[in-house]
């Protein structure tokens, strides 16, 4: 009876060993190219109804994982509307220099 419980009590002192040495679980961060105030031109792919690759200039306000919110490079154009678009679906982004 005694081994049965020390061989129990030796699992069980390896599975807390095991999770306590362990390093914490955690979603690993999206790194984008660029930061707030970039001035950066996102390059979309190309669907069947748009034969050719779509591009936008934009001033990048914020991100939030792969969104980033783009305010708009023309100065006469209010911003009543936030623009967000999902970097995972861009082709490819090219920073301009400020």
């Amino acid at each position: 009876m005694l081994n049965r419980w020390s061989a129990l009590m030796v699992m069980v002192g390896a599975v807390i060993g095991y999770a306590v040495a362990a390093p914490p679980a955690g979603a690993q961060g999206e790194i984008v190219p660029f930061n707030p105030g970039d001035r950066v031109t996102l390059v979309f792919d190309s669907s069947a109804t748009e034969p050719h690759s779509r591009s936008l200039t934009c001033a990048v306000a914020a991100i939030q994982g792969t969104w980033v919110r783009c305010d708009s490079t023309d100065p006469f154009r209010s911003q009543r509307a936030e623009n967000w678009y999902n970097v995972r679906s861009l082709v490819q982004i090219r920073k301009d220099a400020r």
